[in-house]
């Protein structure tokens, strides 16, 4: 056992060493050990890496060669990254000992064909996925290593650089299980893709394939002829070829089935060129001849976003084709259409629609605001609005979500119908986003009962009716950013109120002084509220009702400080609701004087802040700073802003104390001395206690079973001293006690008969069958005017030992009437237990 405990320790020794010698972060994770060499200025591989490696990066490091067996020993590994490694010389041994390896890149490291020697993968024979990316020059046309990407033969997933023109050789045919082929490095140089150029992929099963940000040019006709087994055919960014020629390359796919056609940001840029081809309609107008061919592929779903596209012909979509039989999801987001709007609807019809987005953004990527719009006193409430028809829209029985955002009919439909009536079938029919558009400028929205999702922010709603969500049942999420919404109406108090089953409700953008007060009732299932930029200077009070609130956004508002009422109403939220956040960002709060009890009601509170540190606050001096929740800053505001009211406060306080504590003490040792004197003040009757009424001047009780040097010693020194000496006439059991008389009667008579108590506590006394009857009996003959009539002689052994005392007894320690018992005292000794027996308070 010893033997087998110093070879573990040893061996724990020799990997630790190891791996402190080794320059890289190592991770143990359930699923293997990671190992990161990133930034380290490496020239080759690190010695001693554990040979349970999994991951392995290398990115980025000044590893010029890869020479032969770099990697024996690491058979675990799965992953290897050597992007921007520096590497121009790869060894044909290079990868020898990755037996299990699965991940490779080698990207951005400017390695030409040439440099990838014949048989240098022969050894990943379970590499899966590869990347060659690099970052090509414009004018440089390579051809791609395709002898050595022969061996791969269960590659599925390969990335490559993107010369103007690809050349795949013969070596590409060996790939039997590629799925999976990308063409989106960092500077893409793809110009032109021809009918022959995936002649190499003919036999095998490419299903995937994705170029994005390429100078795309030239695509001919039947770019795609060759891979019929395509599923995902993607081209993005691609903004020099145009829409017209992307569609046009799908000649060779006609009759095929798909998952997804991708053709976003192809429309054409600003430039020379693109002018004369927007001339000859290539990108404005979606014709009948540039979906042909689309038109005859069993598509799942299509993209067709930011593209340019002003107008859609209506025989463009064909009502018998393949395309419409298939489609589920369709999104020409980002174009902006301005013909028929029934040319859209037009999609709706189709038999497996689920998706359809049409929308168009109205915020730009920079965060600008939306369109500007009239403003609020400028816009009329229509008279004879219940005069007009309503416009009835059906929709397809599978549809699930519809975004028409942005999409502006220019009055038209606002101007000639009183409300639009969604018709859907589909229990699963959840979402429909229209946002900044003019369908329901004006308009009532009815129908749709299976909504869980509504948004109509952007649009004009300052009159809803107080029916508008009356439809809606199911809503579980309703944004209306900046609806102009005007909540202080008491008709709206029912707005919101058969919406049982709300979870997130927006508000924000809606300028509002104040909210109605019952705005949200029967809104117990929100769990997040938005009220963020509409200007309140406080909560609403009617959040109170909102028991499983989770977060709340008040941020960019008007708010300084928070009232009595809102604090306690955040307070019993969060008392129902635990995990309650709260969003101050934005507002410049008050942190002076008036506002120091806010501040310490925000450190002591349960209710979450959410990036409180970037909370910014103004004091009285008009100083803008950042908000500190601290106890030091609170403690100097807090002697700041009252020191002038409570220092004389606080002193006159103190002496008030002193006072009362003095008075306290003096009627604690002189209570009867008070107590007489008011009644002598009054001409009451009153006799002091003396002494001399009193048969014995004190009687003394100890335990009968008390050891003998005790007892001897009570009977002659201490009865010698007090009896004789000092006078004081004490009453002793064993010799004033009567014969065949019950020693109860006996204490009670000797209590009753004596001025003071003396009773010895000792270990024997507490173990004595009288000691509790004779505590109880003598602190029972204490009166109101002879308090202190007991007086306890310990041992020190009793307190100790830590013997349990009877409780009285620790009462009667507590008063002060007892003293230590010394058997060898001095006259001081007895000069004190001689004045606490006379003593009568």
């Amino acid at each position: 056992m010893m033997k087998f405990l110093l070879t573990a320790a040893a061996s724990v020794l020799v990997i630790t060493e190891s791996l402190t010698s080794i320059p890289c972060h190592v991770f143990y994770r359930k699923h293997g050990t990671h190992v990161d060499c990133r930034n380290r200025n490496l020239k080759k591989v690190p010695n001693n890496l554990p040979r349970n490696t999994t991951d392995l990066d290398l990115s980025h490091n000044n590893i010029t060669t890869l020479k032969n067996n770099f990697f024996i020993g690491l058979a675990n590994v799965e992953r290897l990254l050597l992007e921007s490694s520096g590497i121009h010389v790869l060894e044909v041994n290079s990868f020898q000992g990755l037996s299990s390896l699965l991940e490779l890149s080698l990207s951005y490291n400017n390695l030409s064909p040439s440099a990838y020697p014949a048989g240098v993968f022969r050894h990943l024979i379970k590499l899966l996925k590869l990347k060659l990316q690099d970052d090509l020059r414009p004018t440089e046309n390579i051809s791609f290593p395709d002898e050595a990407l022969a061996d791969l033969v269960n590659l599925k997933e390969l990335w490559l650089a993107s010369p103007p023109e690809p050349i795949f050789g013969r070596g590409f045919t060996g790939l039997r299980h590629l799925e999976c082929l990308y063409f989106n490095t960092r500077a893409c140089q793809l110009t032109a893709l021809r009918n022959d150029t995936f002649h190499a992929f003919k036999d095998t099963p490419l299903r995937r394939l994705y170029i994005t940000g390429c100078h795309l040019s030239i695509l001919e006709a039947d770019t795609w002829g060759n891979l019929q087994h395509l599923s995902v055919l993607s081209i993005e960014k691609a903004r020099s070829v145009g829409l017209k020629p992307v569609l046009r390359s799908l000649y060779g796919l006609v009759g095929n089935t798909m998952s997804l056609i991708t053709f976003s940001a192809v429309g054409l840029g600003i430039g020379e060129n693109s002018m004369s081809r927007l001339e000859n309609n290539e990108t404005l107008v979606l014709t009948k001849g540039m979906m042909a061919y689309l038109n005859h592929i069993c598509v799942e779903k299509i993209d067709l976003s930011q593209n340019r596209i002003v107008i859609i012909e209506a025989e463009a979509i064909c009502d018998t084709c393949l395309f419409r039989k298939c489609l589920k999801y369709i999104n020409v987001a980002g174009n902006m259409m301005l013909g028929e709007i029934f040319v859209a609807v037009k999609l709706l019809f189709f038999q497996e629609m689920e998706v359809v987005d049409v929308s168009y953004p109205v915020v730009s990527y920079h965060g600008n605001p939306r369109r500007n719009r009239q403003p609020r006193d400028t816009i009329k409430l229509p008279v004879n609005i219940r005069s007009k028809p309503s416009l009835e829209i059906p929709l397809p029985f599978s549809i699930r979500s519809l975004n028409i955002s942005g999409i502006y009919t220019y009055g038209r439909l606002n101007a000639s119908y009183s409300s639009i009536h969604v018709i859907s079938h589909n229990p699963n029919f959840t979402e429909l986003v229209a946002a900044d558009s003019g369908f329901f400028e004006g308009t009532r929205l009815y129908g749709a009962a299976t909504l869980k999702s509504l948004d109509l922010s952007g649009t004009n709603q300052r009159y809803i009716p107080p029916d508008m969500f009356h439809s809606q049942p199911n809503l579980e999420m309703l944004q209306l950013k900046d609806c102009q919404l005007d909540l202080t109406r008491p008709n709206t108090e029912n707005l919101f109120q058969p919406l049982t089953k709300l979870t997130y409700l927006d508000l924000s953008g809606n300028i509002q002084s104040v909210l109605y007060e019952n705005i949200f009732i029967n809104l117990s299932s929100v769990t997040r509220l938005n009220l963020s930029n509409t200007g309140l200077t406080d909560i609403p009070h009617s959040v109170q009702g909102l028991t499983r609130l989770q977060h709340l956004d008040l941020s960019h508002n008007l708010i300084s400080q928070f009232q009595s009422r809102t604090k306690q109403i955040l307070d019993d939220l969060q008392q129902v609701s635990p995990h309650l956040r709260v969003s101050l960002t934005g507002n410049t709060l008050a942190c002076g004087c008036n506002s120091v009890d806010f501040m310490e009601w925000m450190m002591v509170t349960d209710v979450v802040f959410d990036d409180v540190q970037m909370y910014r606050c103004i004091d009285e001096t008009g100083k803008l700073g950042p908000l500190m929740l601290d106890w030091t800053h609170y403690n100097t505001l807090w002697r700041a802003c009252y020191s002038r009211i409570w220092l004389p406060t606080v002193v006159s306080a103190f002496f008030a104390l002193w006072i009362v504590i003095l008075c306290v003490v003096l009627a604690n040792r002189y209570g009867m001395l008070w107590k007489l004197f008011v009644l002598r003040m009054f001409g009451l009757p009153f006799d002091k206690p003396d002494r001399k009424h009193f048969q014995f001047d004190m009687f003394l009780y100890y335990a009968s079973s008390e050891h003998q040097d005790l007892l001897s010693w009570i009977f002659t020194t201490f009865r010698q001293e007090m009896e004789n000496k000092r006078q004081l006439r004490m009453c002793i059991p064993d010799r004033n006690f009567d014969v065949g008389v019950s020693t109860a009667e006996e204490i009670v008579k000797g209590i009753n008969n004596s001025w003071k108590s003396v009773i010895f506590v000792t270990e024997k006394f507490l173990q004595d069958e009288w000691c509790f009857f004779a505590l109880s009996s003598a602190l029972y003959s204490t009166t109101t005017l002879m308090p202190k009539r007991v007086l306890l002689l310990y041992t020190p052994d009793v307190l100790e030992k830590g013997n349990p005392l009877p409780p009285v007894m620790g009462q009667l320690l507590d008063q002060g009437t007892a003293l230590e018992l010394d058997t060898d005292g001095d006259d001081d000794w007895w000069t004190e237990l001689q004045e606490k027996v006379l003593a009568w308070i």
